[in-house]
């Protein structure tokens, strides 16, 4: 079967975890076992003061947060494999043993290089010294240190040439264990107290352009106490350093939330300095938040996607159709067409009418457009924000926008006095609102090629100039390169409110575009009295959280829209209505070659809401099996905290170390499976999955008694598919029926309320 069981994992300490076979325990639920896999997760590493951790080079890692080395445990009742080590079999001593097979491979040994499928070096797990004979005599056999000794590293040249000796070496009659040396995707919280180094306040009176101020000057963080998103926003942009000229993976801020999967390129980018332009703004949208790496995003659980683009249109209209395609909810556009001395570019201008049909697919899908309104000290906003369907966003360089300020982050004198504004370099319009973009910190790309981005008019980005105020002390000193900048300019503004309209999207996930423009316009501080200039004003992220709450029913309850495609032969369940819409045209990534869309299954059809965004003529309304949370609190007990649902997918052609047999006759199979333990990530992740997201809340399995007028989520797995389905226990048997029999690790994930009228349940 290639489903993964339950991990069992022993904890190390904040850096280091593993596991080994997949196994359950009594209360079914997804928690690591001891054995196996060596983790890395994103975040300073910590230490342990008991041992050291071998020197060994960095690992490079795929977007997939797999790395180019192995930890393997060899049998040591079989030390024979080893032509090398065959002298050791009489004395079968651990610790020899794995000294005589590290020095083998380091010291370049053909055999035992053939034998492991081409390692380039290798290490111990932790070195050989680490612990004496006295210290180890007190160790019981589960004892991390205990446990970690006897596994050795291999570095492999490349990350898919480690994958590809992972499934040879699965099958050598001489390894008792081989794993990836992978990323956590899940986030370390810092200790109580601790910030993320350029989230908190330098001192100072108005703490303005320095570090993160512009989450501060709207309120972020009083937001995040209620939620911290989970919504889907694209940008369209210059790009990520997935595809840069080095290799370099995407920042670590960003690894957690990134999407790869739902993000395509419509025109190859070429230019390495877009590589900064498009981190910088993802960084703003989605980085995830204290992590104790660097920066914070304005929605830092949402998914990110990226289609990257050249300035031409026929190439913008095709990324903005790309990512409407694959459900997104949200996009930024942080690119800006202005004619500086004519009449401002419209539809008809330079064949834009192209982009403009684009956007208007956006918004009959519901897909909110943010656009950056421009730099060029213009009295209206550039195109396409000064499109009706767009939501036009100028610049603010302090907390108050009455108050004038320099636009550059500097010396006055780099650029006239005319670029520099309180609100910008462009009017917001009347309908359009004002965000922080004087000296935003974000994060930038690791990449030699990519260190300062250079727009026109010359507002410099730069993670080395003495512009840069990421630095961490009083003096911003020349060459402070930290993978961290601060960028000026209307591109800055736009991703703070798309990434606040992923939040209010996940407040609820059925409110229009509308209303959702409406939310963010209304908490402007000048809502009521608005000017060309300002637009609404600076939003406050609360005021518009509680503006969506109070059209959210009490409950904070929406439907897990649920879906089933014959030809993917896949149940596939969500809360966004854009994704529900790309699901049934059959653009819904993981997408297969062929055209199979979803259609809709589920108990009872949702009251009142008849139809997805551009419902596709002749489908049945959209339904559900069961309904999930908004956001993480509890809204009849604030004392239990909801747990998130996770999306992970699978399809033929992606990695797996045990490919379906399913796919040998199939091509078209895809598996879109759910997990609500951060540890059932990993152990999807293990066998090929990618996460895709958060879906919802849904209450712990933990909880001493069940919430009254729920029912247990059930997963099962149907192996004549390979596909898991979740759906309520009272379903249980006709899901049986149709060959949904097996657990695959935690055979329910939590509780739900079932879908019995279409009507939002009462929580009593």
């Amino acid at each position: 079967m290639r489903h993964p069981a339950v991990v069992a994992t022993a904890i190390v300490t904040a850096v280091l975890t593993f596991d080994t076979g997949w196994a359950q325990d009594g209360s079914g639920a997804e928690a690591p076992f001891q054995g196996g896999v060596f983790s890395r997760q994103a975040g300073k590493a910590i230490q342990p003061t008991s041992f050291t951790v071998s020197r060994r080079s960095l690992a490079v890692f795929d977007n997939e947060g797999r790395s180019n080395r192995l930890v393997i445990r060899v049998k040591y009742d079989n030390p024979g494999m080893f032509v090398n080590v065959a002298t050791l079999q009489s004395e079968g001593s651990r610790p020899d043993l794995e000294r005589a097979v590290v020095v083998a491979v380091a010291g370049g040994d053909a055999v035992t290089r053939r034998a492991l499928a081409g390692p380039i070096d290798a290490n111990h797990l932790i070195e050989m010294d680490r612990l004496s004979a006295d210290a180890r005599s007190e160790n019981s056999p589960d004892d991390p240190r205990e446990v970690l000794e006897q596994y050795i590293v291999l570095t492999y040249p490349t990350v898919s040439a480690a994958l590809s000796a992972q499934e040879i070496l699965r099958q050598h009659p001489g390894i008792a264990y081989v794993g990836n040396d992978r990323r956590i995707d899940f986030s370390w919280a810092p200790p109580s107290g601790a910030a993320d180094p350029y989230f908190a306040k330098k001192a100072g009176a108005t703490n303005v352009g320095q570090y993160q101020w512009g989450l501060q000057a709207m309120n972020f963080p009083a937001a995040w106490n209620i939620t911290k998103g989970h919504g889907y926003v694209g940008a369209v942009d210059g790009g990520l350093p997935y595809q840069s000229p080095n290799g370099a993976a995407a920042p670590l801020d960003l690894q957690n939330n990134f999407r790869l999967q739902f993000s395509r390129d419509p025109y190859e980018w070429d230019s390495w300095p877009e590589d900064f332009h498009g981190s910088h703004v993802l960084g703003i949208i989605a980085a995830t938040e204290k992590n104790g790496i660097g920066v914070s995003g304005v929605c830092p659980t949402c998914s990110a996607m990226m289609a990257r683009v050249d300035v031409s249109s026929s190439v913008i209209a095709a990324a903005y159709r790309r990512l409407v395609d694959r459900g997104v909810q949200i996009i930024n556009y942080s690119m800006t067409a202005v004619n500086p001395s004519g009449p401002e570019y419209t539809c008809s201008s330079f064949n834009y009418q192209e982009i403009c049909t684009a956007i208007a697919y956006a918004s009959m899908r519901d897909v909110l457009i943010v656009a950056a309104a421009g730099n060029f000290s213009r009295s209206a906003p550039g195109f396409p924000a000064n499109m009706p369907d767009v939501l036009s966003v100028a610049g603010a360089a302090n907390t108050n926008i009455n108050i004038p300020s320099s636009w550059t982050m500097w010396s006055s004198s780099v650029l006239a006095p005319d670029y520099g504004s309180n609100f910008g370099s462009d009017a917001a319009g009347l309908d359009g609102v004002v965000a922080p973009a004087k000296a935003i910190v974000s994060v930038v790309p690791d990449n030699p090629h990519s260190k300062s981005y250079v727009p026109d008019p010359p507002f410099y980005c730069s993670d080395y100039y003495p512009v840069d105020q990421s630095a961490t002390g009083s003096t911003l000193a020349l060459g402070h390169a930290d993978g961290y900048a601060s960028c000026t300019g209307t591109s800055m503004a736009a991703p703070h409110i798309a990434g606040l309209a992923g939040i209010l999207r996940s407040v609820n996930p059925r409110l229009g575009l509308a209303a959702i423009k409406s939310a963010i316009q209304t908490a402007g501080d000048k809502a009521n009295a608005r000017l060309a200039s300002y637009g609404y004003g600076l939003p406050n992220a609360l005021t518009a959280v509680n503006k969506v709450l109070t059209q959210t029913p009490s409950s904070r309850l929406t439907p897990l829209f649920s879906f089933y495609s014959s030809g993917r032969l896949d149940y596939f369940y969500t809360t966004v209505p854009q994704m529900g819409t790309a699901a049934i045209y059959g653009t819904l990534e993981p997408k297969v070659t062929t055209a199979t869309p979803y259609l809709p299954t589920g108990t009872a059809a949702i009251t009142g809401y008849s139809a997805f965004p551009a419902h596709k003529a002749g489908v049945a309304a959209p339904r559900a099996d069961v309904w999930t949370f908004t956001t993480p609190a509890n809204p009849k007990n604030a004392a239990i905290p909801l747990v998130p649902l996770y999306r992970l997918s699978w399809k033929c052609s992606d990695w797996t170390p045990s490919p379906p047999t399913i796919c040998s006759t199939n091509g078209n199979h895809v598996d879109v499976t759910y997990t609500a333990d951060p540890d059932g990530i990993l152990a999807f992740q293990d066998v090929g999955y990618r996460l895709d997201g958060i879906e919802g809340y849904i209450y712990p399995k933990t909880m001493s008694h069940q919430p009254t007028g729920t029912r247990k989520l059930m997963r099962k797995y149907n192996p004549a598919r390979d596909d898991h389905a979740i759906f309520p226990d009272n379903m249980l048997a006709t899901m049986q029926a149709q060959g949904y029999t097996e657990d695959s690790g935690s055979n329910w994930l939590g509780y739900v309320y079932p879908n019995l009228t279409g009507v939002i349940p009462t929580i009593q």
